[in-house]
């Protein structure tokens, strides 16, 4: 992943802001500083499972920079495996669905800092992948925009897998 990150910002982002520079100069706006910064957190280290996420901020002008939040969780006896949420919920083929319900739950004791339709959005947007393990269960992310205003920030909901 950091490979990657490396590449966009030699290939593209590096580009893109020489040719903003240029034309920012040559027509008398501001000058934009592109920004790329990337930071992880261990979320929870117990058991020979390792689980974190990583943000990832890029600013290339405008009101404010967007960051990206990845996940992942790791079985480090068993090959060093990553997990799927999925083997969190090992005796319910529905556990979507009661994910789904605990996070408009949550949603509606604090309604007024979500989009108005919400409840749609959380199903429209639900990513299997945006997950990573605390103590206490398991954290359910959503990506700025999906669900909520800029202003909202990443949304997590704490869903209890015991």
């Amino acid at each position: 992943m950091a490979f990657e990150l490396e590449q966009r910002c030699k290939n593209e982002l590096y580009n893109e802001a020489v040719e903003t520079y240029k034309y920012n100069k040559e027509n008398g706006y501001p000058i934009m500083v592109y920004e790329v910064y990337r930071t992880f957190e261990i979320t929870y280290n117990f058991s020979n499972i390792v689980s974190l996420y990583i943000d990832e901020y890029i600013f290339t002008g405008g009101a404010h920079g967007n960051t990206t939040r990845r996940s992942q969780t790791w079985d480090l006896l068993r090959n060093d495996c990553m997990l799927s949420i999925e083997c969190f919920f090992p005796n319910n083929p529905y556990f979507i669905i009661d994910i789904l319900k605990e996070i408009n739950i949550q949603i509606s004791t604090n309604p007024e800092i979500y989009f108005d339709n919400t409840c749609n959005l959380v199903i429209e947007t639900f990513n299997p992948e945006s997950f990573y393990l605390v103590p206490n269960g398991i954290v359910i992310y959503f990506q700025q925009y999906d669900i909520a205003p800029y202003s909202s920030g990443i949304r997590t909901f704490n869903i209890d897998c015991r």
